[in-house]
């Protein structure tokens, strides 16, 4: 058997031989030297779920320490060396001699040669950061360098290896040292309608159900899935090794349906330029709402990511009357894997409904349509009050099979006339339940209309709906009108408006709800439908606020909706400028940004539009700094947004503070003299190594600046003759607001 690698991906056959070989020799047939000594441990593997990217590389342990000499693994050159506040930090680039690139990031320092030239460059540059490219020839476990926290995390070591091409590779195809024989442990899985007459249990929304385990690595779910129409499906779950504690990404997975495989994917070569789409490959509205990450088992038509089997076709399955058999299979790096097994039955195929014929007295007869294969059924009166009692006697009069649902013809004898409410409550012999209510006055309980904007669709929800023959919902918008018949799962009832029944750009839907000449409801609300492929400006609010989406901008067609939102700022001093703009959903992704632009009034005394800055404002009244870009002569604050949610322009009039850790000191083995401080911002923030400034005597000192930590050491470079000299510290927001810190010292 041959296995073929130009595209990096393996799949079924070709998989199982591909882990047999790992344990001969690595795939690619190298033997590269282990890049560190500090442990052959990982605490993070290939391709995590990172925000707004996969995690390229594998993280080695370093125990919590830095200074672990990094080895070359095979003979090459030093190709490229960059210093920087942020990201990798200090990363090395080693170009192999077979054309790979090995990458080590977020060390501590590197060896001496190099670290002398880098500092020349960082006090000729009077800046920190660095690109060089040094292009020095080394041999096979030279040291490079030693493990650091330099950058974004904690310490360890962060090791990628890139083919010819500059794609990432899992590092681990070339070695034999981690140790895993754990297989991925799963917590639940997400079943998500993919049309707008589909539906999971009775709702239009996703439904995650919880997994249990049993032997063998083997899951189940809680309880039923029941599914009408088309549905996709994903997963959420962790990978562990052995010897640590730390969790891990999958590295590939199966779904299969009724024995076929339907959806393959499997995570072995990664493409930087694809790297942001980590978002498509995992469910975001999840994210964005429940914090959890589940890993899709379908593809989406704009999805662009290389790590799936498309010849299986999208993933998607569909529901009509059978029950089907589903197969999600996990695997990590090494073989070890978990298995899913469930079955999905057919929900509903419309909705059941209660509809009360006559009443007589203490006697009712009713109709009620129910899915196919009732076990059992009860009933329960209510009052205004709230309080329910059950029935004790119904008799089923006449009873009709058709394909998917029997209608029943009942007697019900009321405990007492005067009750105001039924509710009946059946169970079918494959486990789906329901409780359905119907109102036995002429009172109309209030109705709760709901709106929700889901991207592509618009979900009409109603609750407190009573059955009645003459209830009618019609549905208008600029390109079409619908009259839908409401029907019942419960007292809730819910329509799916479809963004391609709204007319592109800006369109009106209104909502006609009567029951026979009585109106109900009617409501009428405005909406914007954005196309990928088209570019849009679009004012609100007497154009104070505008939208510029240029075209290949969105993902998929988009519904958005723009108002006023009332939010109390936990900022309560911070000058607020601008209303408090809410952009809907906030829960979908742009694939390349829009442009916000919010115009600025008079401002306030004592502001000047240099401390204006436009914010996201988060739950609970948090603000979070986006940009002060300026336009038109500083009277337009914009930012670009890779997500929609509640906006504002507000004034950053808080200079950072600067704090001293410990005083300037002389140091005997640097021969100089340093100081540590703190730069802290909670506004607008901190974002440039530009903006941190240290002299002594006037003279440029460089700042090592750790932002994620706020401290800065600097250290001067030269031997200061003895006497006074003046220490001056600068720090700068993102609003303009400076802080400036000045204290004099004695050189022995």
């Amino acid at each position: 058997m041959m296995v073929h690698f130009k595209k990096y991906k393996l799949y079924h056959a070709d998989r199982i031989f591909f882990i047999l070989f790992l344990t001969v020799s690595s795939i690619y047939g190298q033997n590269y030297l282990w890049p560190t000594n500090a442990s052959e441990y990982m605490t993070s593997s290939f391709c995590e779920y990172r925000p707004g990217h996969y995690h390229s590389a594998i993280d080695i342990k370093t125990w919590n320490q830095e200074g672990y000499p990094i080895y070359a693994i095979a003979d090459g050159k030093i190709e490229r060396i960059r210093v920087s506040p942020f990201g990798y930090g200090k990363v090395l680039y080693l170009k192999l001699n077979d054309g790979r690139t090995a990458v080590y990031a977020h060390l501590q320092k590197f060896i001496p040669k190099l670290d002398e030239q880098i500092f020349e460059r960082q006090i000729k540059q009077e800046r920190y950061s660095v690109d060089w490219y040094p292009d020095m020839a080394v041999k096979r476990g030279e040291v490079l360098g030693y493990t650091g926290q330099t950058g974004i995390g904690v310490p360890h070591l962060h090791f990628e290896i890139r083919d010819r091409k500059n794609r990432v590779l899992n590092p681990l195809s070339f070695y034999n040292q981690v140790k895993d024989h754990i297989a991925p442990r799963l917590q639940s899985i997400l079943v998500l309608p993919q049309h707008p007459e589909a539906r999971v249990r009775d709702d239009f929304r996703p439904a995650e159900y919880q997994l249990s385990p049993d032997a063998n690595n083997t899951y189940h779910p809680d309880q039923p899935i029941l599914v009408s129409g088309l549905f996709g499906m994903a997963f959420r779950g962790y990978d562990l090794a052995d010897g640590v504690t730390n969790k891990f990404a999958h590295s590939s997975s199966e779904l299969w349906i009724d024995d076929q495989l339907v959806f393959s994917q499997a995570y072995d070569t990664l493409d930087f330029d694809l790297t942001a789409q980590i978002e498509v490959d995992i469910h975001y509205p999840t994210k964005v709402r429940q914090k959890k990450t589940f890993n899709k088992l379908y593809i989406e038509p704009f999805n662009e990511l290389n790590f799936y089997n498309r010849r299986l076709g999208n993933g998607l399955v569909e529901i009509h009357h059978e029950v089907r058999r589903f197969k999600i299979v996990v695997r990590d790096f090494f073989g070890n894997e978990s298995v899913v097994l469930g079955q999905i039955a057919p929900g509903q195929s419309s909705a059941p409904q209660l509809v009360m014929l006559n009443q007589i007295d203490d006697l009712l007869y009713l109709q009620l349509d129910i899915p196919f294969g009732l076990k059992n059924l009860a009933f329960e009166t209510g009052s205004d009050s709230g309080s329910w009692r059950p029935v004790s006697y119904f008799e089923i009069i006449n009873r009709q099979e058709y394909e998917a649902q029997e209608r029943l013809l009942l007697k019900v004898r009321l405990p007492d006339y005067r009750n105001s409410k039924l509710a009946a409550i059946y169970q079918t012999s494959d486990g789906r339940f329901s409780r359905m209510v119907t109102v036995l006055d002429n009172n109309r309980p209030d109705l709760n209309f709901n709106i929700e904007n889901l991207g592509k669709y618009l979900l009409t929800s109603i609750k407190g709906l009573p059955e009645s023959p003459g209830l009618k919902l019609k549905i208008i918008t600029g390109k079409t009108s619908k009259t839908v018949d409401p029907q019942l799962s419960g007292e809730d009832f819910q329509y799916v408006l479809p963004a391609a029944l709204l007319k592109p750009g800006g369109d009106t839907v209104r909502w006609l709800l009567t029951d026979f000449n009585k109106t109900l409801l009617d409501t009428t609300l405005g909406f914007q439908v954005l196309l990928p492929q088209a570019g849009y400006h679009l004012d609100f609010n007497g154009s104070h606020a505008s939208l510029t989406v240029a075209a290949q901008s969105l993902y998929d067609t988009l519904i958005i909706d723009m108002n006023h939102a009332v939010v109390s700022l936990n900022q309560q001093s911070l000058p607020v400028i601008s209303p408090v703009y809410r952009i809907t959903p906030e829960d979908h992704l742009l694939k390349n940004g829009v442009e916000l632009r919010i115009r600025l009034d008079e401002l306030p005394p004592g502001i000047n539009s240099g401390q204006v800055g436009l914010y996201r404002v988060n739950g609970h009244g948090n603000v979070e700094f986006l940009s002060a870009k300026k336009e038109e002569n500083g009277r337009v604050v914009s930012a670009r947004l890779k997500r929609f949610g509640k906006f504002a322009a507000l004034a950053d009039t808080v200079k950072p503070l600067l704090r001293i850790i410990q005083p300037i000191h002389f140091s005997k083995s640097a021969g100089n003299y340093q100081v540590q401080f703190q730069a802290v911002d909670s506004l607008s923030g901190i974002e440039s190594e530009s903006e941190i400034q240290v002299r002594i005597d006037g003279r440029f000192v460089l700042p090592v600046w750790d932002p994620e930590r706020k401290q800065i050491i600097a250290a001067a470079h030269w031997k200061l003759e003895s006497g006074q000299h003046k220490l001056q510290l600068r720090a700068t927001d993102g609003a303009g607001n400076s802080t400036n810190l000045e204290m004099s010292f004695k050189a022995l």
